[in-house]
């Protein structure tokens, strides 16, 4: 014969232990701007409770107090009392249970420190027709746009007296702390993820996010100031929550502004490229230029909008070192802040194509922007985005094995550079030497009557080629 045994188990509250709780009234999920209500009920088991004093905190990042929205709920017998302090935190006494609040009450010395995050609220009942039980207040707040809502209401410690003095071991809560998991943001954290190109130095750039109108588009002539700006770390991010959920901005990767721009962006691959691109155009002349718009873009280095022979001859002189600091309306990289840069970003994903800004409207919490960026002239992408090309056109910088040698003769210091490379459109060096202990004489080339040779010297750097 079986014998079956029940047991059941149930939650025990002494009858002389008092037991206050919190809750929210209204069911989720909610959004940042909603409304909530928060009751506090007591239970005083056999007590006959005439006076009960609670004091609670809440994090005033999370919440927002509607005013005089207290509302006590114990009839007409009753005393009743509300009391606020903004920017202070309780510290709870460590030798006590966080969920004995009689005790802390009782510890003396309350652990209070000013705390601009925490706001703390004091809420006192007395009653004579009956015994204080059940819902004793509510009190209404406003959800803020915050990051977290764990524990945002807490239960510091409480006291209470009966009529006929009976002792009160102690005062606990099942719900010390309020918490709500499914708040819908009002604002979104956006990741922006920029492509760039293997040892080039990100950091120098920036995102820059624009606010729009109501046609949709950021009015410049207002001379409106970023909804954010900031420079990108060193893995090409940039992460913000300045943005807000159904609005649009646009967009911009932007050189880092006071810091000069990398002095090597245009070489003889450039070059080489826009020269192609102006005269192998096939039997009729009606080849395309480029592969892709983008190309043709940061070709075209002058304010005109069309890419010629006018542009390709600025992105040779460049290389040349020919002095174009007088011409204007160039728009080629220049380590001359003073002068305008032509400098082009987009999603990442036809960036190729793009022809117009580039805008965002976020609609989740959270969201990731890939993007790409591309220099006035740097057609082999050298530093910019990588860009994927594949028609016969495409010229691409390649590295060989150069032999370098030196030697002194009549007290001067001779560099010999050497490369033997078949099918090779062009080639760049740079030298640098100590100008403290050197001074540059001339370069001299041994290449021959079919190809263009070219040198530059600025500061204490050779540029040459051919």
């Amino acid at each position: 014969m079986k014998k079956l045994f029940l047991f059941l188990l149930i939650p025990f509250f002494s009858f002389a232990q008092v037991i206050i709780d919190q809750s929210v009234k209204e069911a989720g999920p909610y959004k940042v701007g909603d409304t909530i209500t928060i009751e506090y009920r007591v239970e005083p088991g056999n007590l006959d409770l005439n006076y009960f004093w609670l004091r609670y905190v809440y994090h005033n990042n999370a919440l927002e107090m509607i005013p005089n929205s207290t509302v006590f709920s114990q009839g007409n017998s009753t005393q009743v009392g509300y009391y606020h302090w903004n920017n202070y935190n309780f510290y709870q006494n460590p030798n006590i249970g966080v969920g004995e609040l009689l005790k802390q009450y009782q510890s003396g010395g309350w652990g209070y420190s000013t705390d601009t995050n925490w706001n703390v609220g004091q809420l006192t009942i007395q009653r004579t027709d009956a015994s204080i039980s059940g819902l004793i207040a509510s009190q209404k707040y406003k959800l803020k746009d915050f990051t977290n809502f764990d524990d945002m209401h807490k239960l510091s410690f409480a006291y209470a007296t009966t009529r006929n003095n009976s002792a009160i071991q102690s005062i606990g809560s099942r719900v010390l702390f309020l918490d709500l998991n499914n708040v819908s943001r009002l604002v979104s954290s956006v990741k922006f993820k920029v492509a760039y190109p293997a040892g080039y130095d990100i950091t120098k750039h920036t995102i820059q996010i624009m606010e729009t109108n109501d046609q949709g588009v950021v009015d410049w002539t207002t001379n409106p100031q970023p909804v954010a700006v900031g420079p990108l770390d060193s893995s090409g991010e940039f992460l913000t929550d300045k943005v807000k959920k159904n609005k649009k901005y646009q967009v911009m990767v932007n050189p880092a502004w006071g810091q000069n721009v990398p002095s090597n962006i245009i070489t003889v691959t450039d070059a080489y490229k826009a020269f192609k691109a102006l005269t192998d155009r096939g039997i009729n002349n009606t080849d395309a230029q480029f592969q892709t718009l983008l190309e043709s873009r940061i070709a075209n280095v002058t304010q005109d909008q069309n890419f010629d022979s006018q542009d390709a001859y600025y992105i040779f002189a460049t290389v040349m070192g020919v002095d174009l600091s007088s011409v204007a309306g160039l728009l080629l990289p220049t380590t001359d802040m003073t002068k305008p840069t032509k400098f082009l970003s987009g999603f990442t994903i036809g960036f190729a194509s793009q022809t117009g800004p580039t805008y965002i409207t976020p609609v989740e919490d959270a969201e990731v922007y890939n993007l790409s960026y591309a220099w006035a002239g740097d057609l082999d992408f050298s530093h910019s985005s990588p860009l994927e090309t594949t028609t016969a056109k495409t010229a691409t910088a390649k590295s060989e094995n150069t032999s370098i040698s030196t030697s002194i003769v009549n007290g001067k210091v001779i560099v010999t550079v050497g490369l033997s490379v078949n099918g090779l459109a062009g080639s760049e060096y740079k030298i640098g030497y100590d100008d403290s202990k050197l001074t540059f004489d001339n370069v001299t080339f041994d290449t021959g009557n079919a190809v263009s040779n070219f040198s530059t010297h600025k500061d204490n750097i050779i540029t040459f080629g051919s």
